[in-house]
């Protein structure tokens, strides 16, 4: 019997900012932007289901896989919940990606 069919490419999830349940929206966004917002709790719960599944996170190009899902995973504009929430989230779901920077 065969397995589920896997896509034959990588799923893109892409984020703004992942924040508290308690916190609002700043006001300094950029109009939109709370569109690609995801609450801690809801964020958690996906990368738990990723993590429980076996998706790898890789980039782009990538070529397909027979035996493991992937997704490629995007955070705009790099602020600091990204770090602050987002990272200790995916360090305890074992998701490892690399977050690109640029010096100022």
């Amino acid at each position: 019997m065969d397995g589920p069919k896997l896509p034959s490419k990588p799923i893109v999830f892409m984020y703004h900012g992942v924040i508290k349940e308690d916190a609002g929206i700043p006001p300094s966004r950029e109009r939109g932007a709370e569109l690609y917002d995801v609450r801690l709790k809801d964020f958690y719960g996906q990368m738990e289901f990723l993590n429980r599944h076996n998706y790898q996170v890789t980039t782009f190009p990538s070529g397909p896989s027979a035996t493991q899902p992937k997704i490629v995973m995007t955070f705009d504009d790099g602020e600091m919940n990204n770090h602050d929430e987002a990272w200790p989230v995916l360090r305890f779901c074992k998701i490892f990606l690399v977050v690109p920077t640029r010096k100022s």
